[in-house]
């Protein structure tokens, strides 16, 4: 028991990542409160402008640790859907605002997958009945003729039985 609180424990402390991520916010937000400062905010004035146009300082800083550590990166499978869906909604989007581009897209992806199927059903058409003839073989002897398409192979032993004799 007493182990498991000390893993917990842990792993609840911030890493070097966390330190330095949360150092980078600072240090940003002590040069924009140095700029606002110099444009006539007073120090506490600045701060908060310099928070408010940063945003959540505390959740960009998480997000960032996220982003840059593997072992804290959640990628299960509703992650993955969500992100699907907001990649599908972002498409579109950008297909809504340019109808050209679109039709275009569109267009090409119709010719191309036309022209594919099209030229698989014609080399299927032809060359498949060619590969897909089987050998017919017939016993002469102590030997088996077989003959595949125009050509004719000679195959040693008994009905094909190659090695028996």
């Amino acid at each position: 028991f007493r182990r498991r609180r000390h893993v917990r424990q842990a792993r609840d402390l911030p890493t070097k990542l966390d330190v330095e991520v949360r150092e980078e916010i600072r240090f940003y937000l002590e040069m924009r409160t140095r700029e606002l400062m110099e444009e006539g905010l007073g120090p506490d004035a600045a701060w908060r402008a310099a928070l408010n146009a940063f945003g959540d300082a505390e959740a960009i800083a998480a997000e960032c640790v996220k982003m840059s550590d593997p072992t804290k990166q959640h990628s299960g499978w509703s992650e993955i859907m969500h992100r699907l869906g907001q990649d599908i909604r972002y498409g579109f989007r950008i297909f809504r605002r340019s109808p050209f581009f679109t039709a275009v897209v569109i267009l090409t992806l119709a010719i191309g997958i036309g022209g594919n199927a099209a030229i698989f059903s014609v080399v299927n058409g032809v060359a498949a009945p060619v590969l897909r003839t089987r050998p017919r073989c017939a016993p002469v002897g102590n030997t088996t003729r077989c003959a595949v398409a125009s050509r004719l192979h000679v195959v040693s032993g008994v009905h094909g039985m190659a090695g028996k004799k």
